[in-house]
């Protein structure tokens, strides 16, 4: 039989972890080259990285698990391929596929796909986590700027956790994803859980493509410091974790944009309650340059995977 006519059941599969600023992409997704002529994908890049890598003269197809927006940032993106024969090491394809890749994109982890999760036949995330990073100071760190949100105003952290906390539990978040699915989509559920949603400050923080160094910085007891770092110009930035077991399109960052009126003081906490209920429209999408896609867990996945990010 011909490798051309082997079936997909014939062919081995792999899974890999990617890191990536998405600053200069147009999201994960590859488009269709006459959309946006120059502009360039995560997922193309990667393709046509790992095909020149294994020397292959056609794309070799990539297909993630979370479709990042542009602009938007992953430390853990889990993407997977088939091959039908593989004629070197993991290790090896490993280097030549980063060897390839652009600074600005890392594969961290190489496997057979099994060793990611349990059934291979369903690759689907049990869980994800973002974290959305709001910059807080006197000026913009314009380099921090590109990995963050900049808002001059100060935030009250306790007023976003108090309002946080009433998003978490099983609820529609339909409202805030009106207007944005995508005809694709259908009538797909909009029921989500919301697991974790959190607030931390944070100082001397650090962004890179280092899943166990980025986002690392000093933590700040907000209720008894932040009044402390507002009387000078040290930069400082609030951090907005939320974990999931699925997340809707522009859902993380609807939530940031409602949380920002809300911290602001020009709305109450329990704004939030009727944002869910329908009865207040949420707030416009924070931008995408500070929303980092942080870890992905599986259904029957290895809890102590060497990629995954339990921290």
């Amino acid at each position: 039989m011909r490798t051309s006519e082997r079936s997909f059941a014939e062919e081995n599969r792999y899974g890999m972890s990617i890191a990536y600023y998405g600053t200069d992409f147009i999201g994960w997704q590859r488009q269709p080259e006459a959309s946006k002529p120059g502009f360039f994908s995560v997922q193309q890049i990667v393709e046509d990285s790992l095909s020149r890598a294994l020397k292959q003269p056609k794309r070799i197809n990539v297909n993630a698990v979370s479709r990042t927006d542009a602009g938007t940032h992953a430390l853990a993106q889990f993407a997977s391929f088939r091959l039908s024969v593989l004629e070197i090491p993991l290790d090896v394809l490993l280097k030549r596929l980063n060897d390839e890749l652009p600074s600005t994109i890392r594969v961290h982890c190489l496997a057979p796909l099994e060793e990611f999760v349990a059934d291979s036949t369903r690759i689907r995330p049990h869980r994800k986590r973002y974290v959305y990073y709001i910059q807080q100071g006197t000026r913009p760190d314009l380099e921090l700027g590109k990995y963050s949100w900049f808002l001059k105003t100060r935030i009250d952290p306790a007023r976003l956790q108090e309002a946080l906390d009433i998003l978490i539990g099983t609820h529609d978040f339909e409202p805030f994803s009106q207007g944005l699915r995508l005809a694709s989509e259908g009538k797909k559920s909009t029921i989500r859980t919301l697991f974790r949603a959190s607030v931390t400050l944070k100082r001397n923080l650090t962004f890179c493509l280092d899943p166990a160094v980025s986002g690392s910085g000093e933590l700040v007891n907000y209720q008894t410091e932040l009044s402390h770092m507002e009387a000078g110009t040290s930069t400082h930035f609030i951090c907005i974790e939320l974990v999931a077991n699925g997340f809707l399109r522009h859902m993380v960052r609807r939530i940031v944009g409602s949380l920002r009126r809300i911290g602001e003081g020009s709305q109450h906490p329990q704004a939030m309650q009727k944002i869910l209920q329908s009865q207040l429209e949420a707030g416009p999408s924070a931008p995408a340059k500070g929303l980092w896609l942080q870890q992905i867990w599986f259904i029957n996945g290895p809890e102590t995977a060497s990629w995954a990010l339990d921290t």
